[in-house]
């Protein structure tokens, strides 16, 4: 009996079941951003054109680019963003900044009766908006972002979700934005302790919550493999963006004194059409549409050594 026991579980060891879900539920921030602070700000922020379609990049997101490739027919039905740009980590109600990760919870928790569809994927891709605040940034900066990202996590556990994305941040000392600023050294190091951090935060919520189930995707990986082999993935420039910079819009400075956001309001587009061909970066910080797209393949292969099918 023993040994047909240990026969079924060599057959079975790194077998992995599939399951069925519906939809992708998406929050954070410009990286996921599919037009919802473009909306608000009554299409005045990203400018489109350059930017696309209040994208901000000049293409669609990753998250479109999966969608597509699961249902290639109607793939806005499938995609609840909830994502703004600007949008950071913290749980102080007097923060400065106006969309925050819990806020963003708050708003699906709200439309869906505190209840989440245990058919859809969530994915929680946060926290650079808090690092580019360069003036109040300290490693007690990464432990409250942390902290915030795991509140909200298990806010999304406890309403009954069960499979949850979370994204790591890339390097954002390797930005162009980096470079403008002259704090490659800083943002490097946070980038590195944030995501260090985050992994003892998702190996928590694992141990605290066994019914879900915890996947991580390695963007900061990726990123490294870009820089590191760009014509690999089609990249003939990885250290500059496809447009120069200007003065920034007023109306900005009553939106928000730091963030993502900020950077795409400094726009002067090249004229020509095929000016982005090549480029890692849009602007400083936000990745072009090619990156977009790779990130998307990425994300693909993770869901389906993890076993999820995305269908109707």
């Amino acid at each position: 009996m023993k040994r047909i026991i240990g026969l079924i579980l060599f057959l079975f060891n790194g077998l992995t079941f599939s399951v069925s879900l519906k939809n992708v539920v998406v929050f954070g921030d410009s990286l996921s951003d599919n037009g919802n602070l473009y909306e608000y700000m009554q299409h005045q922020l990203p400018l489109s054109p350059p930017y696309f379609e209040g994208r901000f990049s000049n293409g669609p997101l990753w998250v479109e680019h999966v969608l597509n490739f699961y249902f290639p027919e109607t793939p806005e039905k499938h995609l609840l963003d909830y994502a703004f740009g600007g949008a950071g980590v913290s749980l102080d109600p007097n923060t400065e900044m106006l969309f925050t990760l819990d806020h963003e919870i708050d708003s699906y928790l709200l439309s869906h009766q505190e209840k989440v569809d245990a058919q859809s994927l969530f994915v929680v891709w946060v926290g650079a908006n808090n690092y580019l605040d360069l003036e109040n940034q300290s490693e007690q900066t990464v432990i409250e972002v942390n902290e915030g990202i795991k509140h909200s996590l298990q806010r999304l556990a406890d309403a009954g979700a069960l499979h949850i994305l979370i994204f790591n941040l890339p390097d954002l000392g390797k930005t162009p934005y980096a470079k403008l600023v002259n704090a490659r050294e800083l943002l490097t190091r946070a980038t590195t302790s944030h995501n260090q951090q985050l992994a003892l935060t998702i190996n928590q919520l694992q141990h605290d919550n066994p019914g879900v189930q915890w996947l991580s995707f390695d963007v900061n990986a990726l990123l490294n493999s870009f820089l590191i082999e760009p014509q690999r993935f089609g990249f003939t420039n990885v250290d500059s963006t496809c447009y120069e910079s200007m003065a920034a819009m007023p109306i900005l400075t009553q939106y928000s004194k730091y963030s993502m956001v900020k950077v795409a309001s400094r726009i002067n587009i090249n004229s020509r059409q095929d000016h982005c061909e090549g480029y890692l970066f849009f602007d400083p910080i936000h990745p072009a549409s090619r990156a977009h797209e790779l990130m998307a393949n990425h994300v693909q292969q993770l869901l389906d050594k993890s076993g999820i099918i995305l269908r109707d």
